[in-house]
């Protein structure tokens, strides 16, 4: 749980603090453009990754350029290990890439896995309302996070294969490639697949054990498709196996300018368990009611293997929510002690009395 945010040249927020009182709400309210979801994101990079807007280090600081070459993001936190001080920022340099830092207790940390042993941070905004209907790009990115949540070492997992893949690429394109050092690369992208393959399938089997209907929220039936997680369930040696699959493809590989194999070809659905039908063919409001159910139980999964609370960042969650959803969301929250940031408009009297109010 969060008691003191700060943010110094973050977007629009040249100096922003607040002291939250271990609210379980923080609703946060204002016109369009005041920068409601940029504290959102301002938590959300406190873990790795490039946040809920998936902007790059030097994106962040573009609206104070002229005050500032740095920016920075500062929170204390009540966890299971007593309190912590964590800060994540980045110094802008004129022709150099930025490069974010993190400090745990005013200590550097190396290994960025170090945050999950205290925080995990999960969000929603309104793009995530077309998870269903998106590309199954996007919802691998979804997915990723999921099993990130649920395994600290799943994001440096994906890293590493898109770094090979690229290695290996590049090399392919050479007019006589070394292929020693491509089997060294085959074999490295072959145990970053099978991790990532792992994981991706353990998150959603761990997360399915955690969903319930919650009175409208529909818990969604989840199935898991694609070639790259037939063939993992098919091979004794996955591992060994897709090493000599990219070993025979390397002609082909070449000519495509890819990976004709590659871990990213799987893909989730969720299907309405009354109506037995995938969520991208129903309504709108079920879309959401099976969302927000998704994400209720990943928290719940990762309090139940982590003994973390996550912390929710909910942009705009409540817009089409009607008076009844929105009370029985709010009570789910509170009954999993869930400390949420909320964004919104409008303060209509939409939240209980225990809320912190921000008015942008």
């Amino acid at each position: 749980m969060i008691k003191q945010l700060s943010l110094r040249y973050f977007r629009n927020h040249t100096n922003f603090s607040i002291e939250t009182r271990n609210a379980p709400f923080i609703f946060i309210h204002g016109a369009n453009g005041v920068g409601k979801t940029n504290i959102l994101e301002a938590i959300s990079l406190l873990i790795p990754g490039k946040g809920l807007k998936n902007a790059r280090t030097d994106e962040i600081l573009a609206n104070q350029q002229h005050l500032s070459q740095s920016w920075a993001v500062e929170a204390v936190m009540d966890t299971s290990a007593g309190q912590r001080r964590f800060l994540t920022g980045a110094e802008i340099s004129s022709g150099k890439s930025a490069r974010r830092t993190f400090r745990l207790d005013d200590q550097s940390i190396k290994a960025q896995q170090q945050i999950a042993e205290y925080m995990r941070v999960i969000w929603y905004t309104p793009r995530t309302d077309g998870l269903f209907l998106s590309a199954a790009g996007e919802r691998r990115k979804f997915w990723d996070r999921m099993s990130y949540n649920l395994d600290q070492s799943h994001a440096a997992n994906v890293a590493k294969y898109d770094y090979f893949s690229q290695s290996r690429n590049k090399l392919l394109q050479e007019p006589r490639p070394d292929t020693i050092w491509l089997g060294h690369i085959e074999r490295d992208l072959a145990e970053a697949a099978n991790k990532i393959i792992a994981s991706r399938i353990a998150s959603i089997k761990l997360i399915e054990q955690h969903l319930v209907n919650e009175a409208t929220f529909i818990a969604p039936k989840l199935e898991i498709i694609g070639a790259a997680v037939e063939a993992y369930q098919q091979q004794q040696d996955f591992s060994s196996w897709f090493m000599e699959t990219l070993k025979r493809n390397r002609r082909l590989d070449a000519s495509m300018g890819r990976m004709k194999l590659s871990a990213s070809k799987m893909d989730f659905i969720a299907y309405h368990p009354i109506k037995d039908i995938p969520a991208s063919l129903c309504s709108t409001g079920e879309q959401k009611s099976l969302l927000i159910s998704l994400i209720l139980g990943q928290s719940r999964a990762i309090a139940a293997r982590h003994s973390i609370t996550p912390i929710l960042l909910l942009d705009d969650i409540l817009e089409n929510l009607d008076a009844t959803n929105r009370e029985l969301l709010l009570a789910a929250l509170r009954d999993m002690n869930i400390q949420s940031w909320i964004t919104a408009t409008e303060n209509r009297g939409l939240m209980p009395q225990d809320t912190l109010l921000i008015a942008l």
